[in-house]
């Protein structure tokens, strides 16, 4: 009987020389269609606990010189306007991790932290104003200084106030929405007959935030009266004590060389109201940075509700606007 196909198969195989059966091909396993878990991600959080994480790393305490965190112009020029390119700028590196956790941690550090800004007014203004404007509507704290100012600010002073400062402070009372504005204000030792540069920044930003205030586009202003270095904290020292131990009505600012420089060029903008009358707060705190020793922080704030303080506010809002219209800024 001739043998069917099967036993033509297995007969050829068997006859094949070297075939070895396990070379014959396999049936593939069934694949398992259980889903895979998900892998675990920061995004995969919810929102609120994401928000919370943020806050927690922000309120970390930066005991960073600020001369490295200060921003200077040749690397504002690399500067994008995105939240990464801000944390790039600003030495925070939660800030650069990817686009969707740089954009949400801006939010949280706007909205519930003091931000530091170590630049001109020029480059700062360059800095907010290429932001999102749903960034910087929830920019609510501001410090600024300008640490490297230039040689000749002396000379330059009125002109750097008025075609840097004015615009800079423009945007803040149009654009922004802020709730206080602290300046760094030095008081000096022995060793030093003058004002230095970096202080006359900042009386003028004092001045200009005064302003604010009195135009009722800003909360509170705080000022961080510190030491120029060591031997100013330790000559003036109980001198720093009195002040803080007195009422800002009884403050002799001849004796404080920074404010009473303030006091004079609110006097000779007009202003009628003094500086001591804004006073509602003062506390004694350590130092954050640079050397040790502490520093006093003043609080002021405008209380617009007070009789005849309206006619300053309209006062200032028309000269405000006076100012900024000749600058041509909007």
């Amino acid at each position: 009987m001739p043998p069917n196909g099967h036993d033509k198969r297995r007969a050829s195989s068997a006859e094949s020389p070297g075939l070895d059966p396990s070379d014959r091909p396999q049936k593939h396993p069934k694949l398992d269609k259980t889903p895979l878990t998900p892998r675990a991600s920061f995004l995969g959080l919810p929102r609120e606990l994401r928000d919370q994480i943020y806050n927690q790393f922000f309120s970390i305490p930066n005991y960073d010189d600020p001369f490295d965190r200060r921003i200077e112009r040749e690397r504002s020029d690399v500067y994008s306007g995105t939240p990464r390119s801000l944390g790039w700028l600003l030495e925070e590196p939660l800030l650069q991790v990817n686009e969707a956790i740089s954009y949400e941690a801006t939010e949280a550090l706007f909205s519930n932290h003091t931000v530091l800004f170590v630049c001109g007014p020029r480059v700062l203004l360059d800095v907010l104003s290429a932001l999102p404007r749903s960034l910087t509507q929830k920019l609510r704290r501001i410090e600024h200084f300008w640490l490297t100012p230039p040689r000749d600010l002396y000379d330059t002073i009125y002109t750097i106030d008025e075609e840097e400062l004015g615009p800079l402070f423009r945007f803040f009372s149009r654009h922004l929405r802020l709730a206080s504005l602290t300046i760094p204000l030095q008081f000096l030792g022995t060793e030093y007959r003058e004002l230095p540069p970096r202080t006359w920044y900042s009386i003028m930003c004092a001045v200009r935030s005064v302003g604010l205030l009195l135009a009722g586009t800003l909360s509170q202003f705080d000022i961080r009266y510190e030491p120029r270095n060591i031997m100013a904290l330790v000559e003036r020292r109980v001198e720093l004590h009195k002040m803080i131990a007195a009422e800002p009505q009884e403050w002799d600012l001849v004796h404080y060389e920074a404010l009473g420089a303030v006091q004079d060029e609110m006097e000779a903008r007009g202003c009628e109201i003094r500086l001591v009358d804004l006073v509602v707060g003062l506390r004694r705190q350590p130092r954050t940075w640079e050397e040790e020793g502490e520093e006093a922080v003043i609080t002021l704030r405008a209380d617009l509700e007070r009789e005849g303080w309206d006619c300053v506010k309209r006062k200032y809002e028309w000269q405000c606007d006076r100012e900024w219209a000749r600058l041509g800024w909007d």
